[in-house]
């Protein structure tokens, strides 16, 4: 039976992927999440169209996460020790932080949970178009004002990490943002695309 993959799965990979390798969004969603195999993922990000910009090709001598495993039952993020409240029994509204930092909110049954800091951008911007992403602008996780997260794009984000123009202060983020938007549309023009497709993104 096919998997079918749910959209707190969907909104960690469009989160984590852009700006890592492909190896290392891998590991990291395997890590989080019931292990897929290299074709599964890669799977995933084409038919959902998430993007990383860096090589698309897995790193030689990677392992996948569930190498051996087969029949097996690991702990995981899913698993609870006695006494602790397991995630589908959690009620509606309830907050928890991921191993990475985010906060997520528990949105339906039996176990749909969504990343807040998106939650707070549709309530307040609309939805969050494809291929977007909603930037931290102090890089703290835990603030989910609307007045600490910006909406970028793919090439912008490509951009901003390599540039490495993300700080801890939001003003000096805003103006990072600005530079690297500046940037993108350069690149743009001078590929002769000029918003076009952000696969063809010339960083210098």
């Amino acid at each position: 039976m096919k998997r079918k993959y749910t959209s707190e799965e969907l909104d960690y990979l469009r989160d984590i992927v852009p700006g890592k390798s492909r190896t290392e969004s891998f590991k990291l969603f395997n890590k989080k999440f019931e292990p897929v195999t290299e074709a599964q993922f890669r799977n995933i990000l084409n038919n959902h169209k998430i993007r990383c910009g860096l090589s698309g090709r897995f790193e030689k001598g990677s392992v996948p996460a569930n190498k051996g495993t087969k029949g097996m039952i690991k702990a995981n993020s899913g698993s609870f020790g006695k006494g602790r409240e397991t995630h589908n029994k959690a009620d509606i509204g309830k907050e928890t932080v991921t191993q990475e930092g985010y906060v997520r909110v528990k949105v339906g049954y039996p176990n749909i949970w969504k990343q807040k800091h998106r939650i707070v951008w549709e309530k307040e911007k609309g939805k969050i178009p494809e291929g977007m992403y909603v930037l931290f602008l102090d890089s703290n996780k835990l603030n989910c004002n609307i007045e600490n997260l910006a909406l970028v794009t793919k090439s912008e984000m490509l951009i901003i990490n390599k540039k490495r123009l993300i700080h801890n202060n939001a003003e000096l983020t805003s103006t990072g943002l600005n530079v690297a938007k500046l940037i993108d549309k350069v690149n743009k023009v001078k590929k002769g695309k000029k918003g076009g497709n952000d696969e063809s993104i010339c960083i210098k």
